[in-house]
């Protein structure tokens, strides 16, 4: 299985934004009744720079802007302009330290508006220049601190509301290829939109895709070196991940991959792949006996459509119900959701016979041979089974496979065998001429 390996990296120290400076005219005019408090935020980052050994860290870049808001009665979000780990804030003269100010980063699209309606967005498409350092503008951040009653100034601790992941595509071999764009997706929903509740003043998030888009462009586009994309999602764990990098000559897709990136005092996190050709597993269809080994994974599966079938799901009083899953001309994709379904095959010497372990519920799974009234039966099943005779007329299968189907048959009773019945939608003991019986084949997981 291709599996993404994510690495976190712990950002030194908390990640803040700056201090910033004093507006520079662009902003709003500031009103009469106000009084200039600065603002001081050392450390504050919106960018990443490497330090020796390829350590990535956030730093600053002046000249971003910030809006700020308190929750003083009409007050609306103002912008300044950072410099020099400071910026001065146009507080309403009636503040007192039972307010607070709110600042955001980025500034838009905040400036002009109310306290209540603070948001912030994740962007789920990106352009990058290809070299270009990591835009800071992707990564929203604020910092929510009480007013002084007798200062003008007051330190300010940034909040980070999104997580950063760098790509980094070592392209060795492919030296020529020029990058076209890395595509992110996952079963959850990995950006959205942010919203400031001022009652609370707590954020949530409201997710909106489950993909990230960089395109990229520019002259250093060409994969001569190792190259690098940026994108931020929210904090949190996601499954399902697939990584899809597009070049000017070819699609690599790293799939079913898994990541955790909402771990607490992290905010960059590092995903290193190859363009090497993956090779992405599958369930094929078994039809030679030789196939079935001690060290195997198999799905036992019957057919539902051209491009789906049914594998045997949870166990439900003494049958398992039907999974569908994808069929494909390679066979069913292997994923940790279809792992969860697999069997265990194991020969018995002595008889030749198989027993066989489900990984669903942890048991074996014989069947006693007898059928119901209603023309089919139910399995046995047992954590450890042994050789002795009962447990090989119960739990051991005879087994025959072909091009088109399998035959698991149990020796207590000729013609019971492990088929999956359409009207009561099971799979369970049947006999051949069992109303609505279909016969099933087994697939074997194929690295």
């Amino acid at each position: 299985m291709k599996t993404i390996l994510i690495n976190s990296l712990m950002i030194a120290g908390v990640c803040m934004l700056a201090a910033c400076s004093a507006d520079n005219g662009n902003g709003p005019a500031v009103p009469e009744n106000t009084r200039t408090l600065t603002v001081n935020c050392p450390d504050t980052r919106t960018t990443i720079g490497y330090e020796g050994s390829d350590y990535s860290h956030l730093v600053w870049i002046d000249g971003d802007r910030v809006a700020y808001a308190t929750d003083v009665a009409g007050d609306v979000f103002k912008t300044a302009g950072v410099a020099d780990n400071r910026f001065a804030a146009e507080v309403p003269a009636g503040a007192t330290a039972d307010n607070r100010l709110l600042i955001v980063w980025p500034a838009a699209p905040n400036a002009g508006g109310q306290l209540a309606g603070a948001s912030a967005e994740l962007a789920g498409s990106i352009d990058q220049v290809a070299g270009a350092p990591f835009d800071g503008g992707l990564l929203p951040m604020y910092a929510d601190v009480s007013i002084p009653a007798d200062r003008d100034q007051v330190d300010a601790l940034y909040t980070v509301l999104g997580s950063v992941l760098r790509i980094g595509i070592d392209a060795t071999g492919h030296e020529t290829e020029v990058l076209r764009s890395v595509t992110l997706t996952a079963k959850e929903k990995l950006v959205g939109s942010y919203t400031f509740d001022a009652a609370t003043r707590v954020w949530s998030f409201s997710g909106t895709s489950n993909k990230v888009t960089v395109s990229v462009t520019g002259e250093k586009a060409v994969l001569s070196d190792k190259a690098y994309v940026y994108m931020v999602v929210d904090p949190a764990a996601y499954t399902g991940v697939t990584v899809t990098v597009e070049t000017d000559l070819d699609t690599y897709v790293y799939a079913d991959g898994a990541m955790d990136v909402g771990q607490k005092g992290r905010t960059l996190y590092r995903i290193d792949l190859s363009l090497d050709e993956p090779v992405i597993p599958y369930f094929t269809q078994v039809t030679d006996l030789s196939e079935l080994t001690d060290d195997g994974t198999y799905l036992i599966v019957t057919d539902r459509s051209a491009t789906q079938c049914y594998a045997t799901g949870p166990k439900s009083m003494t049958f398992f119900m039907p999974v569908a899953l994808d069929l494909t001309e390679e066979g069913i994709l292997c994923t940790d959701e279809v792992m969860k379904h697999t069997w265990k095959i194991g020969k018995h010497e002595a008889t030749g016979m198989y027993s066989l372990w489900s990984k669903e519920i942890g048991q074996y799974v014989g069947a006693p041979g007898a059928i119901l009234s209603s023309d089919y039966g139910k399995f046995w099943f047992d954590p450890e089974i042994g050789d002795d005779e009962s447990s090989i007329l119960t739990y051991y299968w005879e087994i025959a496979v072909d091009e088109q189907s399998a035959t698991v048959q149990t020796r207590r009773m000729e013609d019971c065998r492990f088929m999956y019945k359409s009207s009561v939608q099971y799979f369970c003991p049947c006999t051949s001429q069992t109303s609505g019986a279909q016969p099933i084949r087994i697939f074997k997981l194929r690295e």
